[in-house]
């Protein structure tokens, strides 16, 4: 297959191309460079489709230069153990892309699948606050039982994709053929990337942290909005977070003087027409 041939492929409609190993693999590599962080969730149906997304994900990635990792987690182990294994792994792991997979034979037989859930939901905010892009892969039972009781746990998936082509065809994508040409996200998943932020920035804003910590996320929030085109969203939300600051109190002089020490002088004066 050409990288023409490829690249047409992906912009034809249908959830069909979305769901295949094509569309997972340019969809994970697309996100994988614009993402600064957070997870995604796969689901899929079959482990030799998912083999061949991970295929190219290595050698697209390496030649990238984009650090890759992959964690498979043991079989029958108690959750608690994943946990703290996860966290130590994950902690000590430059910035990069992290592949998890081995959900579904994770946790011990005699242990009721949603009181080991329960484990990690308990403990997600040490799991997925790491400066890493995780990839997160689960059959589809797996992945309903996250959708219907790790409700706390499951609202951090980023990107979530179906992976629902049974097993590679003679079309699937070689190294170097699977990029998409364009860094900037799609009008879906711009809107997913800025919603996430925005829960955050909210978050943030009722627990009052510092100006500082709040520009990072504000600007995680336009970001996407921005290098979609959407300036109207952009606007928009820009105006609405502000007015959230001034509701918590935030003296947003302060935040624009903080603003002028991490970004460049046109943004701040973007902000402060905002305003005006």
């Amino acid at each position: 297959m050409t990288r023409e041939t490829f690249l047409a492929g992906l912009s034809e409609p249908g959830a069909s191309q979305s769901n295949s190993i094509e569309g997972v693999t340019a969809r994970l590599l697309r996100w994988g460079r614009i993402a600064p962080a957070g997870l995604a969730r796969v689901e899929y149906v079959s482990s030799i489709s998912r083999n061949a997304v991970l295929e190219v994900l290595r050698l697209e990635y390496k030649i990238q230069n984009i650090a890759f990792y992959e964690i498979e987690l043991a079989p029958d182990t108690p959750a608690l153990q994943h946990v703290i294994q996860l966290r130590g792994t994950l902690g000590k792991l430059p910035p990069g892309v992290v592949s998890i997979t081995g959900l579904a034979n994770a946790f011990p037989e005699d242990v009721p699948l949603l009181d080991s859930l329960g484990v990690l939901n308990f403990n997600r905010d040490t799991l997925v606050h790491f400066p890493l892009r995780q990839i997160w892969w689960m059959q589809s039972d797996m992945s309903d039982a996250f959708r219907l009781y790790n409700h706390d746990f499951d609202r951090f998936f980023l990107v979530r994709l179906q992976l629902l082509e049974t097993a590679p065809s003679s079309k699937t994508p070689q190294p170097k053929s699977a990029l998409p040409t364009s860094d900037f996200p799609a009008y879906e998943e711009a809107k997913q990337i800025s919603d996430y932020y925005l829960e955050r920035f909210m978050n943030a804003l009722r627990a009052h942290r510092s100006l500082s910590e709040l520009h990072e996320i504000f600007s995680n929030v336009i970001k996407p909005l921005s290098q979609a085109g959407l300036t109207r969203d952009e606007i928009e939300r820009k105006d609405r977070m502000l007015g959230e600051m001034e509701k918590f109190g935030y003296d947003l002089n302060s935040y624009c003087e903080e603003e002028l020490k991490l970004e460049d002088a046109e943004h701040v004066s973007g902000l402060a027409a905002l305003r005006s």
